[in-house]
């Protein structure tokens, strides 16, 4: 009591079955009144939610009657009835969810602190006879509680038709789904359609008396002696909700009739409120407007039954944890998707580009989409992945579309060659209009009159327009590989993208027209000018809203113009992707304009005008490439559910995909491509003859690769959809809509796989890929260009401390190429080494390594030319012969600054760390060496620390702290990796800082400190190279050399493919040999500890040796550097 709301006691509650055996106490205390009302006097309301009655009120506002009170034994006070309600579902689940309602009578006290209310379960015959076709008679108060709320119905029916002329749409905003099985909540204007459950008009209630509500409904008597009741005190089960009920639950069911309770759900779940005239619902996805059990909070429940109880005692009510409804619909669950496809999809991409090359990413992960929704029907599990699947199963249409089609829109016509589509448009206007309409109406009328579907001729259309859609991705990325005429590459891309568009508005036109003759909410008649205005709106109006949303971008990209400010880089592809989704949504949602044409006519002004303004054109398709990549991962993965739903067949569908319909898909798939042919041979004429023209081959092809794929799958998802949501599960015009979309999707993969597959075939079949013979000999060129800049790079790489001591015969077993060199080739090497690098960053190669292919007087010479003086390496700039003197000519007598030192060290460190950046991109360090890789990342951050609080630079000790992880390796060449890599970037960060970080005529006390300390650290790398027979330290660095020099020819190769050199088949041709001779290296590279026999082989290091400076040439040196100084 109390009338508060704290929320510690609420109603409902779970109750338990319990029986007469264990009633608490007997049912004393219960005493009824009987009132003076008939059902003349009453109100009838159809809210939201439930049904309810309640006393008139007269111009007084008393009311006109009173109906019956009732004692109870909880309080001695008397409460008279104020209301009843009827709800669809069990509330306090009496008879354990078997009830279809729930009946309560509400009862007040005079004071109106506390109220009374009694509780009935109403059954039907369908859910409690052993028959469910027996008869059972009309309940007499329902059937009178029903004439007052048929004629509360049919005024609300009169007032509305009074109200507007326009025709009274049916538009259910309801989410009922599985559990209709008795009713049809739908046109109620057709009563022929509605069948039983048509609402009858009749006579209004009779004046007949009301004796007591709570007998006269249940056929009890007055003292409630026939039954037991439990009570607990709770609250309101609607707003307010307030606490201050006494709930008296009675267990005697109330058997009505199936066609009362047809109607009486109907009146419930189904609602025209009066202030708006639309239909409406209050019901929850299982056709309930029950409210969710509430917790106990430690109230106490008590069973009261007739006559002597068994015990007399009172007991808590249990808590059911399984009752966590809101859990199993939580929305995040719908995250786990898309997320869990996409890392399928990784695998996917794998096995596509090693095994199955000719089949393409899209149609595998469709068909791993057919799969899901093809088991999903059928797995009786509520995890969350079987929930998130299923809730993209369900997801709304308008939102997929506007999810998916902007970012995969905005991509292709961005990416389109822009000047040559400008020249080729009148063809691909053509194609995209004319041509749609005709393959449009072609396919409908093959649908319509040859197919047996009993389709609306306008869902017929809205087929063909679906179907009209086209897929250019996979065809234009076989056409780019393939090096496919620009002319073929420009017809396929700009026809799919403004194919797509007219599909889209062809598509709209129609599908509101089918719309409209089911009376299903959105659609609307639409007559030949206002559908000729529709098509110009959406088509001419969304191009120039699309230009008009592109000099918007083009100028937010001309204001953020910082050329070489990274995050001004990222603002600025974030511009390009809002704009996309924005232009989309104005068009389509808010203008009601195609978006697809608004969304690529921004990508072509973005393109024309501010391609130039682009700061960072690698990444922008970088992203651009990325997000289609994962929209069309989780879209083909989503059309494959949805599709796989439909032809698994699952008996909860009012339609089975079956042998029939298997063969109207492939009959349908092949007129397809056969009305295509025959659409393209008709406009042949034509294109030949304007914008880029064409040819019989190309056009050939054109038409063959005219995939079905992402915008056709969005659309038909969309369609099916938007029926699904204003109709109930077993209502027939699903049925269309669901034999269109399994049409839909089989036509997708088999487009996918069949001519996705063969395309590359076809191509090649006609000639339409570059001529093999001349280009065979422009890649032998390529062939030469890679061995010479790979033997440049072993002249560089030899030259270096590290690989001086290497087995050439080893590295020409797996660089072949390098085995039949000539004194010619490795002189022109050298000459090339040594002219075209820097003077400081070049180093004498050790030439001795070819003593087993060249003579002794060649090497002699090779030696003569690959050795430079230093007046050679000091005529560069006046700060690099500065910086070339060694240490002990550099004086300066000032004292050292700490703070420089510290600041100079830090800077030295990040070029530590990004020397070895640069390693593991050209393959000094291998990225895969976990072990190697954190070393040395760690030794630099801790030196990092270290060094900011004025500590020296001491970062090879951290990579033995490290050390014991790399011993139980027990692997010899990982230690040679480390201290290697070590020594190379110490040795590449000395270079830089001499020569970039060194300003002035003589390095300072503070910069020799900090190259002295490098060098330090490089010594005693150096001594651990010490300790390892020299034959296996050999070996080792000869096949980590060829992995160096591997690396650096797939970086050769990268360039070529990205200046259009090299087809990116051919580059990848190119990788998959390197990638496998790089692997043969590696697995040698891998080999176990062996046991280090006697007798160590020294290595030495030295600021002298990096200089090629001999200590004993002192005054020369000198000599040479005044001489160099006086002529500079």
């Amino acid at each position: 009591g109390g009338g508060q709301k704290n929320g510690f006691g609420q109603s409902p509650i779970l109750i338990p079955y319990e029986n007469h055996s264990t009633c608490d106490t007997d049912t004393e205390g219960y005493e009824s009144f009987g009132g003076d009302c008939t059902y003349a006097d009453l109100d009838y309301l159809i809210l939201k939610g439930s049904l309810a009655v309640r006393v008139k009120k007269g111009s007084d506002g008393k009311k006109v009657c009173s109906l019956d009170s009732w004692k109870i034994p909880q309080s001695d006070k008397l409460y008279e009835a104020t209301e009843f309600h009827i709800k669809s579902g069990e509330e306090h689940l009496l008879e354990g969810g078997r009830g279809i309602m729930e009946i309560q009578i509400f009862y007040q006290e005079s004071s109106g602190e506390t109220q009374a209310a009694f509780a009935f379960t109403v059954v039907d015959p369908l859910h409690y006879t052993s028959n469910p076709f027996s008869t059972v008679n009309e309940n007499e108060v329902i059937e009178n509680f029903l004439k007052g709320w048929r004629t509360t119905f049919y005024e609300t029916q009169d007032y509305c038709n009074e109200k507007t002329s326009e025709e009274n749409t049916y538009n259910v905003n309801t989410v009922l789904k599985e559990k209709q099985q008795y009713m049809i909540c739908q046109d109620f204007d057709n009563p022929a359609y509605a069948g039983e459950t048509w609402i009858p008009s009749g006579t209004k209630p009779s004046p007949a008396p009301i004796s007591n509500l709570v007998s006269d409904i249940s056929g009890m008597t007055q003292n409630i002696d026939e039954s037991s009741v439990i009570t607990y005190e709770g609250s309101l089960t609607t707003p307010p909700c307030t606490e201050n009920v006494y709930w008296n639950l009675i267990r005697h069911h109330v058997i009505i009739s199936h066609k009362q309770a047809a109607e009486l759900l109907i009146l419930i779940n189904c609602v025209k409120e009066r202030s708006s005239c639309q239909w409406s619902s209050a019901a929850s996805e299982f056709g309930k407007t029950v409210r969710p059990p509430q917790q106990l909070n430690g109230r106490k429940l008590v069973h009261r039954c007739h006559g002597k109880p068994h015990r007399d005692i009172t007991h808590d009510v249990p808590e059911y944890e399984a009752y966590e409804k809101q859990e199993l619909d939580s929305p995040i669950y719908a995250i786990l998707f898309p997320f869990s496809i996409t890392l399928v999809g990784l695998f996917v991409y794998y096995f596509v580009s090693r095994i199955l090359h000719l089949i393409p990413y899209t149609a595998i992960l469709f068909v791993i989409g057919t799969f899901i929704g093809l088991i999903l029907p059928f797995i009786d599990s509520d995890d969350q992945l079987n929930r998130s699947a299923s809730m993209w199963n369900e997801i709304n249409g308008e939102l997929l579309l506007v999810s998916f089609l902007p970012g995969l829109i905005f991509k292709d016509a961005y990416c389109l060659d822009v000047h040559l589509f400008m020249k080729a448009l009148p063809q691909t206007l053509l194609w995209a209009f004319p041509t749609v309409l005709a393959g449009t109406s072609l396919m409908a009328v093959f649908v319509y009159y040859i197919l047996g579907y009993d389709w609306d001729f306008f869902l017929c259309m809205t087929f063909g327009a679906i179907v009209s859609a086209t897929d250019p991705v996979s065809v234009s990325a076989l056409l780019q590989e393939l090096g496919a005429p620009p002319r073929l590459q420009t017809h396929i891309s700009g026809e799919s993208l403004l194919n797509d568009g007219s599909a889209i508005v062809f598509f709209s036109i129609f599908k509101d027209l089918y719309l409209f003759n089911q009376k299903i909410e959105g659609g609307h008649s639409i007559g030949l000018g206002e559908g000729i205005w529709t098509f110009i709106k959406m088509s001419i109006g969304a191009a120039i809203l699309g230009v008009l949303f592109g000099i918007l971008l083009v100028f937010i990209l001309y204001v953020l113009n910082r050329r070489f400010n990274t995050e001004e880089k990222i603002v600025q592809v974030t511009a390009t992707y809002c704009l996309a989704y924005l232009t989309y949504y104005v068009g389509e949602v808010l203008l009601h304009m195609s978006g697809v044409i608004a969304v690529v006519f921004l990508g072509l002004t973005t393109k024309f005008a501010a391609d130039s303004l682009i700061i960072d054109h690698d990444m922008m398709n970088k992203f651009w490439a990325l997000i289609e990549h994962l929209l069309n991962t989780i879209l083909f993965a989503v059309g494959g559910v949805v599709w796989g739903v439909i032809i698994s067949q699952n008996d909860d569908l009012p339609v089975n995909f079956g042998a029939r319909d298997w063969g109207y898909l492939f009959a349908t798939y092949i007129f397809i491509f056969v009305s295509r042919f025959f659409l393209f041979g008709a406009a042949f004429p034509i294109v030949n003859r304007i914008g880029l023209k064409s040819d019989w081959r190309e056009m050939v092809f054109h038409a063959y690769g005219g995939l079905r794929g992402a915008v056709g799958i969005a659309l038909a998802i969309s369609l099916n959809h938007e029926v699904v949501r204003d109709t109930t599960q077993i209502d027939p015009r699903r049925i269309p809509t669901l034999q269109c979309f399994g049409l839909v999707g089989g036509i997708s993969l088999l487009s996918l796989l069949i001519n996705g597959s063969t395309a590359g075939y076809v191509l090649k079949y006609f000639k339409l890929n570059r001529s093999t013979k001349e280009r065979t000999d422009i890649l032998k060129g390529y062939d030469n260009y890679l061995t010479k800049r790979s033997l440049e790079m072993f002249i560089t790489l030899i030259g270096e401390n590290v690989y001086k001591d290497i087995d050439f015969d080893l590295v020409t077993q797996y660089i072949p190429q390098l085995s039949a060199l000539t004194y010619k080739d490795i002189r022109g090497a050298i000459k090339s080494v040594k002219y075209t690098r820097p003077s400081h960053l070049y180093n004498e190669p050790e030439v001795a390594v070819f003593q087993a292919i060249l003579t002794d007087e060649e090497l002699e010479k090779l030696k003569s030319l690959a050795k430079i003086k230093l007046f050679e390496r000091l005529q560069g700039d006046y700060i690099t012969a500065c910086a070339l003197l060694p240490d002990e000519l550099h004086s300066d007598d000032k004292e050292l600054s700490e703070q420089v030192v510290r600041e100079l060290r830090l800077v030295f460190v990040e070029l530590l760390g990004r020397a070895y950046e640069e390693a593991m991109t050209c393959g000094q360090i291998d990225v895969r060496d976990g072990a190697v890789v954190h070393i040395l990342k760690s030794s630099v951050a801790v030196t990092g620390d270290e060094v900011s609080n004025g500590l020296p630079i001491n970062d090879w000790s951290h990579t033995q702290r490290y050390n014991s992880y790399v011993e139980k390796i027990e692997r010899i060449s990982t230690k040679i990796h480390l201290a290697t890599a070590f020594i190379l970037a110490h040795t590449e960060a000395q270079r830089t800082f001499k020569f970039k970080v060194h300003q002035g005529k003589f390095l300072s006390n503070e910069e020799r400190k900090i190259l002295a300390e490098s060098e330090d650290q490089v010594s005693m790398a150096y001594e651990v190279l010490n300790t390892i027979n020299p034959l296996k330290l050999k070996q080792v660095m000869s096949r980590k050399l060829c992995v160096v020099i591997l690396n650096s020819a797939a970086i050769e190769i990268s360039e070529l493919v990205k200046f259009g050199l090299l087809k990116e088949t051919e580059g990848e041709h190119y990788f998959e040999h390197l990638e496998e001779d790089i692997r043969n290296v590696k697995g040698k590279l891998n080999e176990k500890k062996e046991a280090d026999p006697q007798g160590r082989g020294r290595m030495t290091s030295s600021r002298k040796t990096f200089l090629n400076v001999d200590p004993t040439a002192y005054a020369e040196l000198r000599a040479e550097y005044e001489y160099a100084l006086n002529e500079d």
